[in-house]
């Protein structure tokens, strides 16, 4: 099982008894652990470290009924600006796009409104993108 290092921290759930237990301040000097739950149950699992990229774009994009650019994003979220529409902190919005590249997937992602600075928002996922989409956004955020 492959657990995803994101922070210097990931959350292990024990196969046996479903405990969660949250390691915190991890930097993983090889790629395996082995981990040892209160149950007795003992798991060896493969550590990956995930970086957050955040990249600037000129994509336009729509929330709601208007077009609005996306000026950076990252994994899990964007930062738009619009000169027409106006959002309120907490708003929940969707946002609609083309991933660049080749096929073009339409990404389709359901949003709250974390940040209001005049005309430049700050946009947080709250869903999980289906695999597909989540893919082709992740080639896409790639340096």
């Amino acid at each position: 099982m492959e657990y995803y290092v994101v922070g210097g921290s990931f959350t292990f759930i024990c196969s046996k008894c479903g405990i969660l237990k949250k390691f915190e301040g991890i930097q993983p000097k090889h790629k395996t652990a082995t981990i040892t739950c209160k149950c007795g149950n003992c798991a060896r699992i493969n550590l990956t470290v995930r970086c957050q990229f955040r990249i600037d774009t000129e994509i336009i994009a729509v929330v709601g009924d208007s077009e609005v650019y996306i000026i950076n994003m990252s994994a899990r979220g964007y930062q738009i600006a619009s000169g027409v529409e106006k959002f309120t902190l907490g708003q929940e919005v969707d946002i609609s796009w083309l991933c660049p590249g080749k096929n073009q997937i339409p990404i389709h992602d359901t949003c709250k409104i974390v940040n209001v600075s005049q005309s430049i928002y700050g946009l947080k996922s709250i869903i999980d993108l289906p695999h597909s989409q989540n893919k082709a956004k992740g080639f896409f955020l790639m340096p």
